[in-house]
């Protein structure tokens, strides 16, 4: 039976390819136009569709008759083959070959009533197999004819296509050149126009420039005329003016001149040789310290020294102790509390004079430790507020020089730096790593010194490089007084000339900035060796000074400047021609008090004498 169905199948599966093939060969039309044609009631399936439909349809059928077969075996209860009316007879628990036949009965029905559903749906799926079919056939016929039809439908439409598309691109031709030379004609018309409003524009614009220049040349004579007055008016005013001009640069030259002469004046009035006294500041390496200077006038000229209470002295000379003042007079005083602008303010006169042609000195004296590098310099790193004497000195120059420069004057700076160290000259801003031999010589009445590095500086910031370069080279140690104390006299040298284009007058000044080396005592240093060598040189150096000094002040006629270098190299700067300042700079610490009460008292040596009246160097 199995057999049969299969070759059922095969023979329907063949009819179905058939068909097939014939409809694959057809060009498909639209639904609506198979409406048209011939109404259908369903709609026609395809190929694939009819072929997996039959297919479904006969897996359907299969599967509902194996599962009523099934459902019906497990409803229908268990029976023999008896009439339907009896009822078998129960078997008895032990007969177990009974129950086996009844069991093999019952299974022989349900086989035969499931061959006999299988065969009636066979017969079932083969009826729906044919109409289907013929439905095919029928449906293959019409589909051929209405693909023929609408062949000749499409052929018929191309050909007309065609014909219009040829005459559509005739007409789109024929129209295009029709446009582009209407734009064309259209393109002439409007340039024709334009040129024409132009030549119309440009008419009338000459009409209106003509009359307008008729009457600007009219206007422009009128004010020619006019200007001539005026120039003419004018050129007497210049000449008025230019001649008040003169008279002005005259008066200020007079001015300038008067000026320099009442400064000199006052500086002579004050002393030429002058003396400041600087009390430093408490540090805080210092300690506690007991206040051993006082300051009795108002006019800072003045200045007290109490000798403290040593430690094994007792309580019973404290009523002594007030007698035991020491009081020294000076032009100027300056307190612990007094600043670097403070300081500059009473010497800046004195630097003003060296650009008006004078030479002047300014030193620094005292003991290791009491400031005097601070005072000339300031400090490592310098601030606004803290530089020292010698970059103040210099950014004035420049300023001054810059604001006479309108009265005609120019000047060029030329500077050196040295140190004299144990009796010998050093370059401080030359190669440390390849010194040279410098002398001290005179030539014209001027001092120079040998192989020593002179630089034009144009401006300060210039300057504040060499003078970097020259503390880097300057000799300094450790003392019993100082951790890093200068062991040699520094000394910073301006060369200042000046031309006055106008009236032709030059002067040459001459500025020194002197950083004496520290004044202590032998006992109180404690040197040995190398540094008891340089204390014997520092003292004998300004022994020389004092020594000097005092020849000046006496008018002896014979001043030793050559006992040592630097009287020798200062000569020009400590006589008749020239403005000196000492400065003085004391320590606050009690146990300095020696040191501190032998520098004041060599101070007013030198406050005491008179070395004439400076002199003006013109060349």
């Amino acid at each position: 039976m199995f057999r049969t169905r299969a070759t059922k199948g095969v023979n329907l599966e063949k009819n179905h390819c058939f068909y097939s093939r014939t409809a694959s060969t057809n060009v498909t039309v639209s639904q609506s136009s198979l409406s048209k044609k011939r109404p259908l009631s369903t709609t026609v399936p395809s190929t694939s569709q009819a072929s997996s439909s039959r297919s479904k349809s006969l897996f359907s059928v299969g599967t509902r008759s194996s599962t009523n077969a099934k459902t019906a075996a497990a409803k229908k209860p268990a029976t023999s083959s008896a009439p339907k009316g009896a009822t078998a007879p129960k078997r008895a628990a032990w007969d177990t070959k009974g129950k086996l036949e009844d069991l093999t009965k019952q299974f022989e029905s349900f086989r035969k009533e499931m061959l006999n559903k299988e065969n009636m749906a066979q017969q079932v799926v083969e009826q729906k197999d044919q109409a289907i079919v013929k439905i095919e056939c029928e449906m293959s016929e019409q589909l051929q004819s209405a693909n023929k039809e609408c062949e000749k439908l499409k052929n018929e439409l191309q050909q007309k296509n065609t014909e219009f598309e040829v005459e559509r691109e005739s007409f789109v031709k024929k129209l295009k050149e029709l446009k582009d030379e209407n734009a064309a004609l259209q393109d002439k018309l409007e340039l024709v126009n334009q040129q024409l409003r132009t030549e119309q524009k440009m008419s009338a614009k000459l009409r209106l420039d003509e009359k307008d220049l008729k009457l600007d040349l009219e206007a422009r004579d009128n004010t020619i005329q006019q200007n001539l007055s005026k120039i003419a008016g004018l050129d007497t005013r210049v000449k008025e003016c230019e001649g008040v001009i003169e008279e002005l640069k005259r008066d200020k030259l007079e001015h300038e001149y008067e000026r320099r002469k009442l400064h000199n004046t006052i500086q002579e009035l004050k002393g030429n040789i002058r003396v400041f006294c600087r009390v430093r500041p408490c540090l805080p390496s210092d300690g506690e310290q007991e206040n051993i200077y006082s300051y009795p006038d108002i006019d800072q000229k003045k200045i007290s020294l109490t000798k403290p209470l040593s430690f094994n002295e007792t309580a019973i000379n404290e009523t002594l102790r007030k007698t035991e003042k020491f009081d020294f007079s000076f032009d100027k005083v300056f307190d612990q509390s007094s600043g670097q602008s403070d300081i500059f303010e009473e010497i800046s006169q004195l630097v003003q004079s060296a650009l008006d042609g004078y030479n002047v000195c300014i030193f620094a004296y005292g003991q290791t430790g009491s400031g005097k590098t601070y005072t000339m310099q300031g400090p490592d790193m310098p601030t606004d507020s803290s530089q020292g004497v010698i970059p103040r000195s210099i950014a004035q120059i420049f300023q001054s020089a810059s604001q006479l420069e309108h009265m005609g004057w120019k000047y060029t700076i030329e500077a050196s730096f040295l140190e004299i160290y144990n009796e010998k000259i050093f370059d401080l801003l030359g190669n440390p790593g390849k010194p040279e031999k410098h002398e001290i010589q005179t030539a014209s009445g001027d001092v120079v010194v040998t192989n020593l590095t002179i630089v034009n500086v144009g401006h300060p910031a210039q300057v504040k490089g060499l003078m970097e370069t020259a503390v880097k080279n300057r000799h300094v140690a450790e003392t019993m007084l100082n951790a890093k104390s200068s062991r040699s006299h520094s000394v910073f040298t301006l060369k200042i000339k000046g031309v006055n284009s106008t009236t032709s007058e030059t002067c040459a000044g001459k500025l020194h900035l002197v950083d004496l080396a520290g004044s202590e005592r032998l006992k109180e240093s404690k040197a040995e060796g190398e540094r008891l060598k340089e204390t014997c040189c520092i003292n004998t150096s300004l022994s020389a000074l004092g020594n000097v000094i005092m020849s000046l002040a006496a008018k002896k006629s014979h001043v030793p400047f050559r006992d040592s270098k630097l009287t020798y190299l200062l000569q020009n700067s400590l006589g008749g021609n020239s403005k000196t300042l000492m400065f003085i700079n004391v320590s606050p610490r009690e146990e300095h008090f020696s040191e501190s009460i032998n520098s004041l008292r060599f101070a007013t040596k030198v406050n005491n004498c008179s070395i004439g009246t400076a002199k003006k160097v013109i060349k």
